[in-house]
């Protein structure tokens, strides 16, 4: 079924990519994108050296800068332009300063092929950060790799890094990875039935289908899947057939201003049990649900926080640091660690390669094995263009995270177990 349904997936992108292809061309009006930002990020000797030669190095990005997840979009951009500014204070990339240009995709396919096709036939553009909405790279993703344009996605589906395009790499999570995690979570907790919870896009969809395949594999019940529309705010009629159906858990399949509001509601109608979602919950959905996020449990290679106290990983406090002086605030979710660890591997890339040619600089980071993000160590050697193979296993508890395991030796677990014995 899940094979089905991804194979369903792809074609309607294949349709849709080439149907607007063909539409928009290389329309250069605001129609096809809102461009919201370039960027010369060049200083010093650096900027002269540009102006003397007119070469740079391009890395486009489109990320959903407007509507409900636009925070997303915003923290993406921050993390590019902190990274490019460290790039072109050593020099740029093997010499070149690097610029950038940066177009909204607006969350929706369609604005993605149109922006995607103005990083490639308008800008011309070297490298792209692609959208964390994973549908739209899954529309674009292809025309970028027969560019042959080094591309990161920030999007979480399993899908679209299973297509063979050489040139589209990840340095976040893949949630395919974190799924059995999850589920793994799930059975150390003695949890034997869970409902899902998911929105209708690609990636909802793929990394529901991999939990349910893992629960079924490892014995846990899924006793209904509950799906909502883009936009809902509502949710009152899928949490009471999740509150009838009796289940032990919940697994939430969705993505950014959904999580704090499902998760308030859910608690209201009284759900008490353990909360399982598909990615490190973001602190902007810790400030919807309050007190309600305890209890919220997690496969994930880094957290958010709401301060930096919280913070104890001496490389992401000090990326953390840099961006609160540079922003005023924290970053709310982790679409800035995506970022930021993807411009890290192309950085290294280059520098192996010795060159920004595309293809010797997609060979250097298919030789990384030992490169230090803020996700831990990233390793592309495996040949599945994905960097990410290791994560932690985390549950909020009295509003803070902490270590699944930490919690499980505690007397707040042996508290909490009894107590749901007792119930």
């Amino acid at each position: 079924m899940k094979k089905l349904k991804r194979m369903a997936a792809m074609l309607m992108a294949a349709c849709m990519m080439a149907g607007m292809l063909a539409g928009c061309g290389s329309d250069t009006s605001e129609s096809a994108g809102t461009q919201a930002q370039t960027t010369a990020a060049a200083e010093g000797d650096s900027q002269e050296a540009a102006s003397e030669s007119g070469e740079t190095y391009k890395i486009g990005m489109y990320q959903v800068m407007s509507g409900a997840n636009a925070i997303y979009g915003e923290e993406a951009l921050n993390a590019l332009n902190m990274a490019v500014e460290k790039m072109n204070a050593e020099g740029g990339l093997n010499g070149v300063p690097v610029e950038v240009v940066v177009y909204d995709d607006q969350g929706s396919p369609e604005e993605a092929v149109k922006a995607v096709t103005k990083l490639i036939d308008v800008d011309q553009v070297d490298a792209c950060i692609s959208s964390c909405i994973s549908s739209c790279i899954l529309a674009t993703a292809g025309a970028l790799n027969d560019a042959e344009i080094i591309t990161f996605g920030t999007g979480l589906s399993p899908t679209y890094m299973e297509q063979g395009w050489e040139y589209v790499f990840r340095a976040c999570v893949n949630s395919d990875y974190t799924a059995p995690q999850t589920v793994d979570l799930a059975k150390k907790l003695d949890i034997q039935t869970v409902a899902i919870f998911r929105g209708q896009d690609e990636s909802a969809i793929a990394t529901a289908d991999t939990f349910s395949e893992e629960c079924e594999a490892q014995g846990i019940q899924v006793v209904t899947e509950e799906a909502y529309n883009d936009g809902d705010s509502d949710f009152s009629g899928q949490i009471t057939k999740i509150m009838n159906s009796g289940a032990d858990a919940v697994f939430m399949s969705t993505v950014g201003a959904t999580y704090g509001m499902f998760i308030k509601q859910l608690r209201q109608y009284g759900f008490e049990g353990i909360i399982l979602n598909k990615e490190a919950l973001p602190t902007d959905a810790v400030e919807v649900a309050a007190d309600a996020a305890d209890y919220v449990a997690f496969a994930a290679p880094y957290l958010t926080y709401a301060s930096l106290d919280e913070c104890d990983d001496e490389s992401i406090r000090s990326f953390l640091e840099e961006y609160q002086e540079e922003f005023g605030a924290l970053p709310a979710t982790d679409c800035a660690f995506r970022v930021y660890d993807s411009l890290l591997v192309l950085w290294e890339g280059a520098k192996r390669a010795g060159s920004n040619d595309a293809s010797a600089v997609k060979d250097a980071i298919n030789q990384i094995s030992d490169l230090q993000g803020l996700c831990g160590t990233l390793d592309f050697t495996d040949g599945s263009r994905e960097g990410i193979h290791s994560f932690k296993q985390f549950i909020r508890v009295n509003g803070a995270n902490m270590l699944l395991d930490d919690w499980m030796a505690s007397d707040a677990y042996q508290e909490w177990k009894q107590n749901r014995n007792t119930d």
